[in-house]
């Protein structure tokens, strides 16, 4: 019998669910989003700071439900555009660019706080 050490935080890299993720809007203020299978992975809602403009009260959730939903196909994109910085086809005057991508995918893969 081996005993399996488990690895430290450090050394597991975040993995999430697949996209691509979508929004179900069941009422007016509430966005789910969802994963591939239709399973809940967020939920997003209204705070009731803008509520005196039933126009608009729920357009900073939506916009919030958009942008998570797009996450998984932002972070294939961005691994992508890194790719190609470190095979020579995007050039960045000082790097600050590509510092920052990387930034980003360590970030979203839990690699960095």
């Amino acid at each position: 019998m081996t005993n399996k050490v488990s690895p430290s935080p450090k050394e597991v890299t975040a993995i999430h669910t697949p996209g691509p993720w979508s929004i179900h809007k069941p009422l007016i203020g509430e966005h789910k989003i969802l994963d591939s299978q239709g399973h809940v992975l967020a939920e997003v809602f209204t705070t009731t700071d803008n509520i005196a403009d039933e126009d608009t009260f729920w357009v900073p959730a939506e916009a919030n439900a958009r942008l998570i939903a797009a996450a998984p196909e932002l972070l294939a994109a961005i691994k992508q555009i890194t790719a190609w910085e470190h095979v020579g086809a995007i050039h960045y005057p000082d790097n600050t660019v590509g510092k920052q991508l990387n930034a980003l995918i360590s970030r979203a893969e839990g690699r960095q706080p």
